[in-house]
């Protein structure tokens, strides 16, 4: 039945439909040949990597090996595809392979705000001070992230100012405030510190950002 309407009509979902159906089945080998044609059919990368996951189910480790070697050459040529490409890792827990092409749509598209992927991939990784660093990025490149950001911290910040997750977010913080002496950074470590109940810490954040601002205090 899958096989006849994919036959009737070569399209994405008769293709997933029958790779599905193949792959259930254990069909490894019909699953993989269906997934490169298909990949070159549409002129798709992301449809390669069914191909190398079905070789790899197959215990063809080499060929699979050789397909994401493909992979990765191809969105070098064709980085109009890496997003897609990055998603696919990404679910499929490859996350190192998922940064690499995150950075290449990136580089192919620099107006690209890809931080919040990145920082997600991070965090799936555990390196909350590489998260940190893109949500931090975000605000740098625009401003009115501000809020979003402040949403997105609110998930990994406690009121322990000793915690790991406070102590390398307010030493990020610094570090943006000393290189950039943007405004919303003082306004995220002063809530730190509110979140902290470090009020005195944050009253004199203010202050100084006040001043940093040619402000009267109207923050505080």
């Amino acid at each position: 039945l899958f096989e006849e309407a994919y036959s009737i009509q070569k399209n994405g979902n008769t293709y997933q439909s029958l790779y599905g159906v193949y792959m259930a089945r254990e069909e490894f080998d019909e699953a993989a040949k269906l997934a490169k044609e298909f990949a070159k059919r549409a002129n798709q990368l992301r449809f390669n990597v069914d191909q190398a996951i079905a070789l790899e189910a197959n215990g063809e480790q080499k060929k699979a090996d050789k397909v994401w070697a493909e992979i990765e050459k191809g969105v070098k040529d064709r980085p109009n595809q890496a997003l897609s490409i990055a998603q696919r890792y990404k679910d499929l827990r490859r996350f190192e392979e998922a940064l690499a092409m995150y950075r290449i749509a990136q580089a192919n598209n620099p107006k690209s705000n890809l931080h919040y992927q990145i920082a997600d991939i991070y965090s799936a990784m555990g390196r909350i001070d590489l998260m940190y660093g893109e949500y931090l990025n975000m605000i740098e490149e625009n401003p009115n992230y501000l809020s979003s950001v402040r949403n997105l911290l609110s998930r990994s910040v406690s009121d322990d100012p000793e915690s790991e997750n406070n102590i390398m977010l307010k030493e990020a913080l610094i570090q943006k405030i000393q290189q950039t002496g943007q405004p919303e950074y003082s306004d995220l470590i002063s809530w730190v510190y509110v979140q902290e109940k470090n009020f005195g810490s944050a009253v004199r954040q203010g202050i100084a950002l006040d001043k940093r601002l040619k402000g009267n205090q109207s923050e505080v």
